[in-house]
């Protein structure tokens, strides 16, 4: 349960992203740590996870709770997936002003989730969804 060793010829980073890190890797520890000691109870507690570091807590958990974390996950992200979806389909032709703010936000969230954005939530940013409902607003008055 330690981090891999550096590959050979991989380039020193710089001492700010060592830092950097250096503290995700204890995050991800600790997470495992919390949530092997509750038997992954608190796996239904968690928003999504950005892919990257999904993969690294997997390695630092024991199998049930791994797998109870993935399946958390697919959870999260199928419901995201819907959502997108919902959006894509209320935004061709007039029923635009169907979509919620949920629906609206959840392209964004999507792929702020994927790639590891440190603000990706599971729900829509209260900020982000009020946003695109303004702009929304603002571009059919």
């Amino acid at each position: 349960m330690h981090d891999p060793p550096p590959r050979r010829n991989q380039p020193a980073l710089a001492p700010a992203c060592e830092v950097v890190r250096q503290v995700i890797a204890r995050a991800v520890r600790g997470i495992a740590s919390r949530l092997g000691r509750s038997d992954g109870a608190d796996v239904e507690l968690g928003s999504v996870l950005c892919l990257p570091h999904l993969a690294s807590l997997l390695q630092h958990l024991p199998d049930r709770v791994g797998t109870h974390l993935l399946h958390r996950q697919a959870v999260i992200l199928d419901r995201l997936a819907d959502d997108v979806q919902r959006f894509a389909l209320k935004q061709d032709g007039a029923r635009r002003y169907l979509a919620s703010r949920e629906e609206l936000a959840a392209g964004r969230r999507g792929l702020r989730a994927l790639l590891g954005d440190p603000n990706a939530v599971a729900g829509p940013q209260p900020r982000e969804a009020a946003g695109t409902a303004l702009q929304f607003a603002r571009e059919s008055g």
